[in-house]
């Protein structure tokens, strides 16, 4: 009867699963923030663009107008370069959260591989005991049948 494979790093392996889980929900969530971030970005970008298209012509624009336009397009620039220096930043945590995910999924394919490892030298080595009971067995039949 052979004996049940019992891997002593079982609990690890289980720990490094959920710290891998964890670690690609964090990467789930920075991806879509970065995402989001990129769709604000080219709203802004959008925006400006139209804001320097409707640009008032000189001729029948009063200063107002112009005074208004000016700080509308103020704004947008300031806030194009808000969103894009924030999309770096998010482009940064998405990037340390991609390399964290790698290094505990790295780590979690160690532990699955020792334990591969493992699981087939006991496999191995129960059937070479199991083999070694059948030539016993054998050798103890055999001796009795001829003596």
């Amino acid at each position: 009867m052979s004996r049940p494979f019992h891997f002593s790093l079982e609990k690890v392996l289980e720990y490094r699963k959920q710290i891998e889980d964890q670690a690609r929900l964090a990467f789930s969530r920075a991806q879509v923030s970065e995402r989001e971030q990129r769709r604000t970005l080219e709203r802004l970008q959008e925006e400006l663009e139209k804001c320097l298209e409707g640009m008032p012509r000189s001729g029948r624009t009063n200063p107002q107008e112009l005074w208004l336009w000016a700080e509308w397009r103020r704004h947008l620039e300031v806030d194009t370069k808000a969103a894009e220096a924030e999309l770096g930043r998010r482009e940064r945590l998405l990037d340390s959260c991609r390399r964290e995910l790698v290094a505990r999924a790295t780590e979690r394919k160690l532990l699955e591989k020792l334990r591969h490892r493992q699981e087939h030298r006991h496999a191995l080595k129960e059937q070479q005991r199991e083999q070694n009971e059948f030539d016993e067995s054998a050798m103890l039949r055999f001796g009795r049948a001829s003596g």
